[in-house]
């Protein structure tokens, strides 16, 4: 499996967006939806091969850089969140319940290697 990068600060937020494709997620410590979803997002990111970076802002402790996600993307700040993005661009996006292994290999399947 591949490691987990915490984003602390919005410094650390800002070179995420310069990676050709990242995975974000806004996760609470404290929440049983959240541990379901990181346990999604992980397996997701190991179907990835490494080819897109996992990223995690625990928004118990960091909600500056969370709220400053919602400030970027305009979309309304949620826990447990995700986004993925391409080139800085969000170009999929999920909570809750939605955020599942499949929804995110459908939205970017050419990421995913059988």
């Amino acid at each position: 499996m591949q490691s987990i990068n915490l984003v602390e600060t919005i410094t650390s937020l800002n070179k995420i967006l310069n990676n050709q494709y990242a995975i974000l997620m806004k996760h609470s410590t404290k929440c049983p939806v959240s541990q379901m979803a990181k346990i999604e997002v992980e397996k997701f990111a190991g179907l990835c091969n490494n080819r897109i970076k996992l990223y995690i802002i625990d928004v118990l402790t960091n909600a500056d850089v969370s709220y400053e996600i919602e400030k970027r993307t305009q979309v309304k700040h949620e826990s447990p969140q995700v986004f993925i993005f391409k080139d800085g661009k969000v170009i999929w996006h999920a909570s809750h319940g939605r955020i599942t292994v499949k929804a995110m290999r459908e939205a970017c399947e050419c990421l995913v290697q059988e």
